[in-house]
């Protein structure tokens, strides 16, 4: 018997390479793990397109869970159609979808195909980067209702929400316009390379035409020259003058990082105007050009990382796109107005507040408030947003618009308006300020000192000095090197918002903890059964009967006990769920009765006892989590329900303990209190927050000076994350919702997270050695140029080494730590 389920995990379903626990389905002489991933390969079979699993084994998504029965009707109503299409018209539309479960070549190889699969689909093109499908097709041959649907069949659901509708993704016009000053420099800079040739070599040429064309190519770089220094560097040049603009107005007396970086520009850019139409000479355009690209691929490298990420989410991100409303069908929920009437059923999120028309409903609100356990709400009840509806339909009466109701208070909050700055940041102000003084100063002194000394030296010592004058460190190591951290840290499924953030995790000095989702984790639980014994049968029969149920705590035990004896769900004959609680039902003839004490007359400690049935039970502790069992009348013991921590999660604990102060602020209640006491202090531990209360304990402790960490994973979460000095959001889907935050973890990287802080303040060490070796190329190069011992040329040639080097450098050190931490 062993043996046959030992083989039994070892089978692998060839479509998405998970373990077929349950059953297997065989088609084709391979193994598939449910229906769903059996139907995409027959698709693909059937439209000769599986070429998609020899690009990458196993490459598909698990569909085991897949439903999409009526769950996209709305995208059949013509006003939610209109507000997602890019562009249409009789014979033509064109959407975008963000297609999350992108992941690998095979993904792109398929959707790009998709035109081959589905009849009307004009052409399909996908951006892997943004997880962007572009599709034109034609709308009297398929509706976007059915695209949509092939594309969740085969494991490729898009994702729509309100945002999807409110802000559209486009591209950015600023990266835009960023890679077209990079295509441009280094258009010029390579032509300028290529021109220079006979510069390089110092070839003697001694016939006219050779000349000629010598000196033609002197011009021609001065020409492709222009549009690099006022198209290329225009942000540094506007960056600088807005600088010393304010400044002169007395508005900031923070000079901008341009300023030394404009003068070292300017300065090429004049000396070689000089050189090329006074001397004839080639000048130092080749070292102005590729010093000018060499900024904006630092720069280009800050936007673009992990750009496809979100980490400003607000309420847009997580409400659905479309509601049915009574007697009106779907509407946009940004449109819902007080007084309608909406259908709500199993699963679906409550987008506004509202009053419960129907008898009972079953809410969900652990995303909301980080309570775990489902409130029951009664006939004229109030129903706060970003609950979710367990069980049957429910008719609710919106009371507030969505814009205007509890849950998008959080978003008002000083704390989503207000930008965080580093001390880090702090520091590179201070440095850029004296460096700019410090810079003109020396060029201004030594100017003066050589005019009166030998006035052959003072254009050529001044120069020289504006050239080789650079804070590198700050402008080209940090991106660098941040770049290359960042990069590390996102393989590791630890993703960072920008570089700033990493300098900001090397100050924090307190971590708070949300409860809920994070140390534990949030839809899984250990269940025991306790005071008494069950036989197979009984099991079978409790099984049958939980599986009927959408409680959360039902859903538990009926996995609990599919483990070792599968429910017979066709023996329940009869079947009634009290909201608040418990079950009844009738399996095999067999009367079962599931619920809390009270339900089944058990006596509790502190409860009274007159009238209740049971005879000789033992007295039950009053605790939460519990589910007791009765079996045609009698009482056979209790399901005890517990949070199911993470793997790990005490020793991340323990080694974060050592240098910060832990926290932990929870929505749930204190059942789990005696746990977690001992890694965190009495007066640290607190329980039954609202989203608020958190929020506030984040500003509370920042009044006292501590710079806190707060690592959550729910929308009550947001204000606190956003308003900590990190926030750090823990998510099971990196590509779906996270809300407001400065880092995105994958949930199956928690218990390493001690890790990546550490390995953040290696990078940040690294920095600040690339500062110092730039600090010390600096006094190096400005002496050599102040005593008159390095000419123009050299100090063309020496700027961009050094900041090369720099680079190099920070880089270099940032991946060999990287190795030594067995982080790559």
């Amino acid at each position: 018997m062993n043996s046959v389920a030992e083989e039994k995990v070892l089978v692998k379903c060839y479509h998405c390479d998970s373990t077929c626990e349950e059953e297997i389905i065989t088609h084709d002489d391979k193994p598939f793990c449910c229906t769903g991933c059996k139907t995409v390969y027959e698709i693909l079979q059937e439209n000769g397109l599986c070429t998609y699993y020899d690009l990458n084994e196993n490459a598909g998504v698990s569909l085991k869970a897949a439903n999409f029965a009526g769950k996209y009707d709305y995208l059949a109503e013509p006003a939610i159609e209109k507000q997602l299409l890019d562009f249409k018209s009789e014979n033509l539309a064109k959407i975008t979808f963000f297609i999350p479960s992108v992941h690998c070549s095979s993904c792109v190889w398929l959707l790009e195909n998709f035109h081959k699969i589905q009849t009307g689909v004009l052409t399909s093109r996908l951006n892997f980067i943004k997880k962007q499908l572009f599709v034109s097709y034609d709308p009297s041959r398929v509706s976007l209702k059915e695209m949509v649907e092939l594309l969740a069949t085969l494991g490729y659901a898009p994702l729509f929400n309100l945002e999807s509708a409110d802000k559209p993704q486009r591209s950015s016009k600023e990266q835009h316009r960023l890679l077209l000053r990079i295509g441009v420099t280094g258009f010029c800079f390579g032509n300028i390379m290529l021109l220079s040739f006979p510069e390089y070599f110092q070839l003697d040429l001694q016939n006219n035409v050779d000349a000629g064309y010598q000196k033609f190519f002197l011009y021609l770089n001065f020409l492709l020259a222009l549009p690099v220094f006022f198209f290329g560097a225009s942000d540094y040049l506007k960056g600088a003058w807005v600088s010393l603009k304010e400044n002169w107005k007395g508005t900031t007396r923070v000079l901008s990082v341009d300023i030394p970086i404009v003068m070292g520009i300017s300065a090429l850019f004049i000396r070689s105007t000089y050189e090329t139409f006074v001397h004839q000479t080639s000048g130092y355009w080749d070292s102005m050009t590729g010093l000018v690209l060499f900024l904006l691929v630092g720069k280009w490298l800050q936007q673009v990382t992990y750009n496809y990420l979100s980490f400003e989410h607000d309420y847009k991100s997580y409400f659905p796109l479309a509601v049915r409303v009574k007697e009106q069908g779907f509407k946009n929920v940004a449109e819902l107005k007080p007084g309608e009437v909406m259908e709500i059923h199993h699963q679906e999120l409550i987008p506004a507040d509202s009053l419960l028309l129907s008898e009972q409903a079953l809410v969900d609100y652990s995303f909301v408030t980080g309570e775990s356990a489902p409130v029951e709400v009664k006939y004229g009840d109030h129903v706060y947003a970003g609950g979710r509806q367990l069980g049957t339909r429910i008719n609710l009466q919106v009371e507030k618009q969505v814009s205007q109701s509890y849950l998008t208070e959080l978003w008002n909050n000083e704390a989503f308006r207000k930008d965080k700055i580093s001390r880090t940041s702090d520091f590179a102000n201070f440095f850029t300020r004296y460096f700019t003084y410090a810079a003109i100063g020396i060029a201004v002194v030594t100017g003066l000192y050589w005019h009166f000394h030998n006035q052959a030296l003072v254009w050529t010592t001044v120069t020289s000095v504006l050239m080789v004058a650079c804070p590198c460190a700050l402008t080209l190591a940090m991106p660098f090197a941040m770049n290359a951290a960042m990069t590390i840290l996102g393989k590791n499924r630890f993703f960072v918002k920008n570089q700033n953030v990493i300098q900001l995790l090397t100050e924090t000095d307190a971590i708070a903890f949300d409860k809920t989702g994070t140390l534990t984790e949030g839809k899984s639980g250990n269940v025991k059964f306790t005071d008494g014994e069950l036989s197979a049968e009984e099991k079978r029969w409790i099984g049958a009967a939980t599986s009927q149920s959408v409680h959360p705590l039902s859903k538990l035990i009926t996995e609990h006990l599919s483990g070792s004896v599968p429910p017979d769900e066709g023996s329940v004959t009869s079947f009634k769920e009290i909201k608040g609680e418990g079950i009844e039902a009738v399996v095999s003839g067999q009367r079962i009765r599931l619920g809390n004490a009270l339900f089944l007359g058990v006596p509790q400690v502190g409860l009274p006892q007159d009238g209740l049935p049971h005879v000789g039970v033992p007295h039950l502790p009053k605790e939460s989590g519990q589910v007791l069992v009765e079996i045609n009348g009698v009482y056979k013991g209790r399901f005890s329900v517990k949070s199911k921590f993470r793997n790990g999660w005490e020793t991340v604990l323990e080694k974060l303990s050592l240098n910060y102060i832990l926290a932990l602020i929870s929505g749930d209640n204190s059942r789990d209190r005696e746990q977690v006491a001992p890694y965190f202090n009495e007066g640290n531990m607190h329980f039954n927050l609202k989203p608020q209360d958190k929020l506030d304990f984040i500003c509370k402790n920042q009044a006292a000076g501590r710079k806190i960490l707060m690592i959550g994973d729910g929308l009550n979460d947001a204000g606190a994350l956003r308003q900590a000095h990190v926030g750090v959001a823990l998510s099971e889907d990196v590509n779906a919702f996270s809300p407001a935050c400065d880092v995105i973890l994958d949930a199956r990287e928690f218990n390493r997270i001690d890790e990546f802080i550490g390995f953040s303040r290696i990078a940040m060490n690294v920095v600040v050695a690339a500062f110092a070796l730039s600090v010390l190329y600096n006094i190096v190069g400005i002496s050599l140029a102040v005593s008159g011992h390095l000419s123009p040329l050299y100090a063309a040639v020496f700027m961009p080494l050094s900041s090369m080097s720099v680079v190099l450098f920070a880089v270099g050190c940032t991946y060999l730590f990287a190795k030594l931490k067995k982080l790559i």
